[in-house]
């Protein structure tokens, strides 16, 4: 009778053991995917493509920028500056950076891959 007695609280601690190390895991595991759809969110919000990244991209300054787009100097400012823009004005600087691109041998970006400030 004493035998099964220690069997049992015995048979209980490897339980309960096991118990501890499988939640353990199971909290081990959801904590590593936490951390990386933190890390895969924290990218998205690092991924938004400006004006400023294209040009840097480019090798070029606001002038020839500007001069390929027929605006202003000011203009690209502005909008690098994260100041509203026509729209009209917008498209005019993507297809400037497209042309600078496709010189360079870089693939097009799409209008909405740059963040722009629209009016």
């Amino acid at each position: 009778m004493i035998r099964r007695y220690r069997m049992s609280v015995i048979e209980r601690l490897y339980r309960t053991l096991a118990l501890v190390i499988f939640v353990s895991i199971r909290y081990y595991q959801l904590y590593e995917t936490y951390e990386h759809s933190t890390q895969v969110s924290d990218m998205n919000l690092m991924t938004e493509y400006t004006v400023l990244d294209a040009r840097v991209e480019l090798n070029i300054n606001q002038q020839a920028l500007a001069k390929e787009a027929h605006v202003d100097q000011a203009t690209i400012s502005n909008i690098e500056n994260g100041r509203v823009t026509r729209a009209i004005t917008a498209r005019k600087v993507w297809r400037a950076i497209n042309r600078l691109r496709e010189q360079q041998g870089l693939p097009p970006l799409k209008f909405d891959d740059i963040s722009w400030n629209l009016a």
